[in-house]
């Protein structure tokens, strides 16, 4: 009975057999023959996978670069010839 009489009190609040039982949990039930969850397998890259990557990203560099270097090439000699010389003026 003095069990009863606490429950509607402050100090049931306080006790630790009251807060334990208060604390809202989840409850998960499995059924027989229900299988769990299957969890996401995350992508494996292999190591091949890894290099070929590497290899594709590197090459687009260097394609970039050379694409890059190509155009200002070819700018810079049109400025050079549309410039007069000064022998020429």
């Amino acid at each position: 009975m003095a069990a009863i009489s606490l429950i509607g009190s402050k100090e049931s609040t306080q006790d630790p057999i009251y807060k334990a039982m208060s604390e809202k949990k989840t409850i998960r039930i499995v059924k027989k023959g229900e299988n769990n969850r299957p969890s996401p397998k995350p992508k494996v890259n292999t190591a091949r996978e890894a290099a070929r990557d590497m290899v594709e990203t590197v090459t687009n560099w260097v394609s970039e670069f050379q694409q890059k270097r190509r155009t200002e090439t070819t700018h810079a000699l049109r400025l050079l010839s549309k410039t007069p010389r000064g022998s020429e003026a």
